[in-house]
């Protein structure tokens, strides 16, 4: 298991927060970690195919609390899709968007954008 960490320094008015990894075997991650404060607007979760499962959490920086934001079993994902009410996060500095790899073997590249100020 490998992580890839990107730290994100957040800075004022809406932004985006965009990063790639390609993962090489089960439970491999890839982090964003906020630098300060920050309420997070939308997710959106793109896979280079359809194939490779994954998890998305959040991990809290004091309590080490990791919360479960949804599994997919493969294929791209969006936290404010059309068919569901308007959800955001809002997050203490130093938590970490958390991307595992599920699958036994990954084959794809993830890219992780996320919006918020």
């Amino acid at each position: 298991m490998s992580t890839t960490k990107v730290k994100q320094n957040v800075t004022p008015g809406l932004r985006e927060y965009f990063g790639k990894n390609t993962p090489s075997s089960q439970y491999d991650t890839f982090e964003f970690e906020f630098e300060s404060e920050m309420t997070i607007h939308d997710i959106a979760i793109e896979m280079s195919s359809t194939s490779d499962s994954w998890n998305l959490n959040l991990i809290y920086p004091t309590s080490g609390i990791t919360a479960s934001i949804t599994s997919s079993q493969s294929g791209d994902w969006m936290l404010n899709s059309y068919s569901t009410e308007k959800q955001w996060f809002r997050i203490p500095a130093k938590t970490i968007l958390q991307w595992e790899a599920n699958a036994a073997s990954p084959t794809e590249t993830v890219t992780l954008v996320v919006i918020g100020q």
